[in-house]
């Protein structure tokens, strides 16, 4: 896990400091994709998730028309995770 404080990211690389968020960010926002319609919650509270997971569908699908609201609408439609574990 990326920890730090300001005075050593100061002196770190931005470029790596920068790779580094991007990258806990797309975890994030991948989780919350993964939790479907239950994350979508979570998602509209978690600052640029959304647009990472609008860039990360983007890449994944090779369309660049594809929106936040389609992202929405897919994770709504996502089928919902089986209870069978609290029988």
């Amino acid at each position: 896990m990326f920890t730090t404080t300001p005075d050593v990211a100061k002196r770190q690389a931005m470029q790596d400091v920068r790779e580094i968020a991007d990258y806990r960010l797309a975890r994030t926002a991948a989780e919350l994709w993964r939790q479907g319609a239950q994350g979508i919650e979570a998602l509209a509270r978690a600052p640029g998730a959304a647009d990472m997971l609008v860039r990360m569908q983007r890449a994944l699908n090779e369309n660049e028309s594809i929106t936040v609201d389609h992202v929405y609408e897919a994770m709504r439609n996502m089928p919902q995770p089986d209870d069978e574990d609290d029988e």
